[in-house]
């Protein structure tokens, strides 16, 4: 039940969530327009493969926090435990219910490499879109502002070119946009 799990575990899901979906949408005004608020819940879904096993899998989510405290990282407690992660039970819960194919890959891809996402035949903009929102997402906005913004930029470098980002649009100037929303977003949660 969603009830036992940590406070602190829920807010950092919740952050990062959040922070995700806003990325996504940012990038989505700028390289996919039409399917920018698509791609707001696509990143705001893209981790429901957590939500899945603290709320169906506690005795196997006990056993990787076990793993994890012991020094595994959470990808491979979950695969140690469930044979799979939790990007794969998102990917597969959205395929069972007919998601478009963009947010299937959103899901299911998101902690893939770049390098092995960039080999791969047929990954649909929107799981690019997402996979950059999801690591963009990660990096702290209180750190201090040239490090904050420089560690952006060199997140955002590889994707340029698969996801023909435009030279004039600088993600660092959508930074300060997506913590004004965010600040928006949660004065109504």
């Amino acid at each position: 039940d969603l009830k036992d799990v940590q406070r602190e575990h829920l807010h950092e899901f919740w952050d990062h969530t959040l922070r995700t979906a806003e990325w996504s949408k940012q990038l989505g005004q700028y390289l996919s327009p039409d399917e920018a608020d698509a791609l707001f819940v696509a990143g705001l879904l893209h981790n429901i493969g957590e939500l899945v096993i603290w709320q169906n899998f506690q005795t196997e989510k006990s056993k990787i926090d076990h793993l994890v405290g012991g020094g595994m990282r959470t990808l491979d407690a979950e695969r140690a435990v469930l044979g799979g992660t939790h990007a794969d039970l998102g990917g597969f819960l959205f395929s069972i219910w007919n998601l478009p194919k963009g947010f299937v890959q959103s899901a299911m891809f998101h902690h893939h490499n770049f390098a092995f996402l960039a080999a791969m035949p047929s990954v649909m903009t929107e799981a690019y879109i997402v996979h950059l929102a999801a690591a963009l997402g990660e990096v702290d906005p209180r750190q201090p502002k040239p490090l904050y913004l420089e560690t952006l930029g060199l997140i955002e470098k590889p994707y340029r070119d698969i996801l023909k980002i435009p030279a004039h649009l600088k993600l660092t100037d959508m930074a300060e946009q997506v913590e004004t929303n965010l600040a928006g977003i949660r004065k109504i949660f």
